[in-house]
Protein backbone atom coordinates (compact mmCIF):
# COMPACT_ATOMS: atom_id res chain seq x y z
CA UNK A 1 0.00 0.00 0.00
CA UNK A 2 2.18 2.73 -1.21
CA UNK A 3 -0.34 5.16 -1.90
CA UNK A 4 -1.52 5.27 1.35
CA UNK A 5 -1.32 8.81 3.01
CA UNK A 6 -1.23 9.22 6.86
CA UNK A 7 -3.40 11.78 8.21
CA UNK A 8 -1.94 14.25 9.91
CA UNK A 9 -2.90 15.64 13.07
CA UNK A 10 -4.44 19.47 11.38
CA UNK A 11 -6.40 16.73 8.53
CA UNK A 12 -7.90 14.83 11.30
CA UNK A 13 -8.62 18.94 13.72
CA UNK A 14 -10.26 19.95 10.40
CA UNK A 15 -12.48 17.17 9.55
CA UNK A 16 -13.15 17.42 13.19
CA UNK A 17 -15.02 21.14 13.16
CA UNK A 18 -16.61 19.91 9.62
CA UNK A 19 -18.79 17.32 10.45
CA UNK A 20 -20.33 19.55 13.62
CA UNK A 21 -20.27 22.63 11.58
CA UNK A 22 -22.21 20.69 7.83
CA UNK A 23 -24.48 19.32 10.65
CA UNK A 24 -25.25 23.18 12.21
CA UNK A 25 -26.00 24.14 8.23
CA UNK A 26 -28.18 21.49 7.65
CA UNK A 27 -30.28 21.53 11.17
CA UNK A 28 -32.72 24.36 9.98
CA UNK A 29 -34.06 22.21 6.86
CA UNK A 30 -34.37 18.66 9.07
CA UNK A 31 -38.04 18.08 10.06
CA UNK A 32 -38.43 17.64 13.69
CA UNK A 33 -41.56 16.22 15.25
CA UNK A 34 -44.06 19.47 15.92
CA UNK A 35 -43.23 21.29 13.04
CA UNK A 36 -46.57 21.78 11.00
CA UNK A 37 -47.11 22.43 7.36
CA UNK A 38 -47.90 25.92 5.98
CA UNK A 39 -48.42 27.57 2.92
CA UNK A 40 -45.49 29.44 2.41
CA UNK A 41 -46.41 32.92 0.10
CA UNK A 42 -44.04 34.91 -1.87
CA UNK A 43 -44.25 38.62 -3.24
CA UNK A 44 -41.91 40.46 -5.07
CA UNK A 45 -41.12 43.26 -7.45
CA UNK A 46 -38.09 42.97 -9.45
CA UNK A 47 -36.25 46.47 -10.36
CA UNK A 48 -37.41 48.56 -12.99
CA UNK A 49 -40.88 45.77 -13.16
CA UNK A 50 -44.58 46.97 -13.14
CA UNK A 51 -45.95 44.28 -12.07
CA UNK A 52 -45.69 42.61 -8.54
CA UNK A 53 -45.04 38.75 -8.73
CA UNK A 54 -46.73 36.18 -6.06
CA UNK A 55 -46.80 32.26 -5.60
CA UNK A 56 -47.07 30.06 -3.01
CA UNK A 57 -46.45 26.85 -2.44
CA UNK A 58 -46.35 24.38 1.13
CA UNK A 59 -43.57 24.11 3.30
CA UNK A 60 -42.62 23.57 6.93
CA UNK A 61 -42.97 25.92 9.07
CA UNK A 62 -39.08 25.83 10.36
CA UNK A 63 -38.16 26.15 6.63
CA UNK A 64 -40.39 28.87 5.64
CA UNK A 65 -38.83 30.49 8.54
CA UNK A 66 -35.23 30.04 7.47
CA UNK A 67 -36.22 31.25 4.14
CA UNK A 68 -38.13 34.53 5.25
CA UNK A 69 -35.07 35.77 6.77
CA UNK A 70 -32.97 34.56 4.03
CA UNK A 71 -34.80 36.63 0.99
CA UNK A 72 -37.21 39.38 2.60
CA UNK A 73 -35.34 42.34 1.07
CA UNK A 74 -36.52 45.94 0.34
CA UNK A 75 -34.61 48.54 -1.43
CA UNK A 76 -36.01 52.08 -1.22
CA UNK A 77 -34.15 53.20 -4.17
CA UNK A 78 -35.43 50.88 -6.92
CA UNK A 79 -38.82 49.84 -5.60
CA UNK A 80 -38.04 46.15 -5.62
CA UNK A 81 -38.66 43.77 -2.94
CA UNK A 82 -39.37 40.74 -1.92
CA UNK A 83 -41.51 39.45 0.96
CA UNK A 84 -42.40 36.17 2.73
CA UNK A 85 -45.58 35.59 4.78
CA UNK A 86 -45.82 31.84 6.42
Amino acid sequence: MRWAVKASRQDVMAAAMLVPAAILLLLPFLPFPGDGATMMKIRFRAEGARAVHAFSLPETIGVCSEIRAAISDRDPATGAYTKVKC
